[in-house]
């Protein structure tokens, strides 16, 4: 069986790009985004997921909250309990924009409101009503490839143990996709046996996609209509400051971009385990097949895992100098993001074509090589 999406994404990715479009200082709404609104991933985001490497430009660029005195006059606690207020305030709106879209008849709206709320409230019971009503969900939609993922990605930990059936509900819609045997690739960890099968089915698998652009773009149509409430002191003067407008436009998009970033996608510490050298002859041959299509994936964090372990692999072969330059390049790519986020197009090219293209696309709009310059290592290399 054949997962099939039920609006066409290149309809929907026009749609997204023409609502971030219309307001100013596109790439300072992203920027703002990623601080102005909490970052936590949504369970089932584990050890080898993106949640902490996408957060992290924003966490870098979050203004310090001084102790001392505030040119408004105000002590550092003043300033904070104003800001914790403006937060609190902020969470309530969302919240309650999230739980009306429970009530929408379109099964995604719903899906990401499931997402974003088992965030905000990140425990077992939680996790295990949401999966309850994404199964729900999946009777609507049985060959929607998202709502399949997130009973997947909405298992907890050892505390929450899912059944085979969630587990496997992306798998089995998706069996040709590489990505969909991700999660029971890492279930299987400690039983080598069971790596080797899952690695099998892994490189049998026609291609990878994890479907992490599809879900970005479904979490920006979620805020269309999202009504903020009015702005207070603390964000009206860190709008002021990115040269932001203070409307509720400006502010929805906010929101929208925060959100889309700190989606959820597959765990990779299955495959970056499992495919540690040394390993036997067959193993390395399924987990070169395996990564080979997942150097191609849309976002940075895929590319990397992949490439490095490419690197590894290949080592004393005629590909290592191939896959080592490739890895070095994405690393270099990767750790330019913080210098092009303010890049004017960053955000559209991201909705349009992915983190990957979007990064190479600004680098060259800065005059920055794809390439490292010779003597660059990467950071912590």
């Amino acid at each position: 069986m054949t997962a099939t999406m039920p609006q066409d994404e290149g309809e929907r990715s026009g749609r997204a790009v023409r609502w971030m479009l219309g307001a100013a200082g596109l790439a300072a709404v992203f920027v703002a985004g990623l601080l102005l609104v909490d970052r936590t991933a949504p369970p089932g985001v584990r050890e080898g997921s993106v949640a902490a490497e996408r957060s992290s430009p924003g966490a870098a660029a979050e203004p310090a909250r001084s102790r001392g005195t505030s040119r408004t006059g105000r002590t550092g606690e003043q300033a904070d309990a104003a800001a914790s207020r403006e937060d609190a305030v902020r969470a309530a709106a969302e919240e309650r924009h999230l739980r009306g879209l429970l009530h929408e008849p379109d099964p995604r709206r719903r899906l990401v409101a499931m997402y974003l709320l088992a965030a905000k409230a990140p425990d077992v019971a939680t996790r295990r009503r949401m999966r309850a009503a994404i199964a729900r969900l999946r009777e609507e939609a049985p060959e929607d490839a998202l709502i399949a993922q997130a009973q997947e990605w909405l298992c907890g930990d050892r505390r929450d143990p899912c059944s085979d059936a969630d587990r496997g509900a992306w798998m089995a819609l998706e069996p040709g996709n590489a990505a969909s045997h991700l999660g029971p690739l890492r279930a299987a960890e400690g039983d080598p046996a069971r790596q080797d099968a899952a690695l099998r089915r892994m490189a049998q698998a026609g291609h990878y996609e994890s479907h992490a652009h599809a879900l970005a773009l479904e979490t920006v149509a979620a805020f269309d209509d999202y009504q903020p409430p009015p702005p207070g002191p603390v964000e009206q003067r860190f709008l002021r400051g990115l040269g932001l407008g203070e409307g509720p436009v400006t502010r929805r998009q906010v929101a929208a971009a925060n959100h889309a970033w700190a989606m959820p996608m597959p765990s990779l510490s299955g495959i970056s385990r499992a495919c540690r050298p040394p390993l036997p002859t067959a193993r390395a041959r399924d987990c070169r097949t395996v990564l080979r299509r997942m150097a191609s994936a849309t976002t940075s964090i895929e590319r990397m895992v992949a490439l490095s372990g490419l690197e590894r692999l290949s080592r004393g072969t005629p590909e290592h100098a191939y896959w080592a330059a490739a890895s070095r390049r994405q690393r270099w790519q990767g750790q330019q993001f913080a210098s092009i986020i303010t890049d004017a197009g960053y955000w559209a090219d991201f909705l349009r074509y992915g983190e990957v293209e979007a990064i190479q696309r600004g680098l060259v709009r800065a005059g920055r090589p794809l390439d490292p310059p010779p003597g660059w290592r990467a950071a912590g290399g």
